[in-house]
């Protein structure tokens, strides 16, 4: 009987363990992309996307332009999450879209395989588990 209390005990911390393991892995690959989301959504809404890229703006340079950006909207200039400024400000609609659908794409695929793992995890350690009492019962 100490024998299955004891395994039951090591299952339920391994099981924790990999669910805390793979959960954080979730978040290290969802995290920069959700960051990226909210700076495209944060930063579409101060420069929408014009015909012209924002040409007329910059009256004396490009550089000089981003940087009264960035002094106004630091959260913007110099990146957009990991999209340079002038970057960003030269996209079109669909591709500020296909950026931002590829980011959601790229987590969705993250997150159930997350699912899987997590939730397969505790099956296997419970099928090891299992296997290695039998064999310990088997022994004695």
């Amino acid at each position: 009987m100490r024998l299955i209390i004891s395994t039951i005990a090591i299952w339920l911390i391994a099981s924790g363990l990999w669910v805390q393991l793979v959960y954080s892995a979730w978040h290290q690959a969802v995290d920069p992309n959700l960051a990226q989301i909210a700076a495209l959504d944060k930063c579409d809404a101060i420069y929408p996307s014009r015909a012209d890229g924002y040409a007329s703006e910059y009256g004396e340079s490009w550089s000089g332009w981003e940087a009264r950006e960035e002094r106004d909207h630091p959260d913007c200039a110099p990146n957009v999450g990991a999209l340079g400024f002038l970057q960003f400000v030269t996209m079109q609609p669909p591709q500020r879209l296909a950026f931002r659908q590829s980011a959601e794409n790229e987590n969705k695929a993250v997150t159930r395989g997350a699912v899987i793992a997590g939730a397969s995890g505790p099956g296997v350690l419970l099928m090891v588990g299992l296997s290695v009492l039998l064999l310990v019962r088997a022994r004695r």
